[in-house]
């Protein structure tokens, strides 16, 4: 005959041992609710980066096209000077030959 004093240690330490066992897994799944939080946390502040990233390229892709716009208006100016100072050169150089010719006519004189 079974000895109920010895049913009732098993059940006891069944008991026992599959309290423990909850205790584990109790404590498991706080752990990995911890762990939840800070990754989510984690995954806000690469999202926040993400959009100040964005913002910085934005910008960086503005003042690239102003600087663009800039050196073609510089280019256009230059080439403006350029055709201004070959006009000037043709023109001094068409004086020149008037002053020669003024000359030219007061010596017949």
């Amino acid at each position: 005959m079974i000895d109920m004093t010895e049913v009732f240690q098993y059940q006891s330490k069944t008991i026992t041992s599959t309290e423990h066992v909850f205790e584990v897994l109790t404590k498991a799944i706080e752990d990995t609710n911890i762990n939840v939080q800070k990754i989510n946390g984690i995954s806000n502040n690469i999202e926040k980066e993400k959009i100040k990233i964005s913002k910085i390229l934005q910008n960086l892709a503005t003042t690239a096209e102003e600087n663009a716009a800039s050196t073609e208006e510089v280019a256009a100016s230059a080439e403006e000077q350029s055709a201004s100072m070959e006009e000037i050169t043709n023109i001094s150089g068409n004086l020149a030959e008037l002053a020669k010719e003024l000359k030219v006519s007061i010596a017949a004189l």
